[in-house]
């Protein structure tokens, strides 16, 4: 009979033992996932990522990959062709600072040799881009 609630006890031990350091575990990964630029860096990638699919969504023809401040005034935004993009149509992107359409836009196309997986890059210069926060793109035809 003792030997029977002793090997109960020692397996409720690790069970509790087991369940403790799950816990301590994720409690780690959270810490240094939300606690040091490594999940900064996650959260704004994965932000980033959404905002394309947003963009996307609108003819799901073309794909901004990415989009980059080279300087005070300029911002450069890479697209890329997929098997939906049309050829030889003339594709516009437009840059928005601060949800604000910006009056100048910038035309693209691709050849058939082109489609799909083509990347070009588009440059928008003369911009002020000292107190914008929020700088996003759209591609339209």
């Amino acid at each position: 009979m003792g030997l029977i609630l002793c090997k109960k006890d020692k397996m409720k031990n690790l069970i509790k033992y087991k369940i403790v350091k799950v816990i301590l575990g994720i409690l780690i990964v959270s810490i240094l996932f939300f606690g040091t630029p490594v999940g900064a860096y996650a959260i704004s990638l994965f932000n980033k990522t959404l905002a394309g699919m947003g963009q996307m969504t609108y003819t799901n023809e073309v794909t901004i990959t990415d989009i980059k401040v080279k300087s005070l005034s300029k911002v450069t935004v890479t697209i890329e062709s997929s098997n939906a993009t049309v050829a030889d149509r003339v594709y516009t992107v437009a840059l928005y600072l601060d949800d604000v359409k910006q009056v100048t836009t910038q035309s693209v196309s691709w050849t058939v040799i082109e489609i799909p997986g083509t990347k070009k890059k588009v440059d928008f210069t003369s911009l002020d881009l000292a107190l914008v926060v929020s700088i996003d793109a759209e591609v339209i035809y």
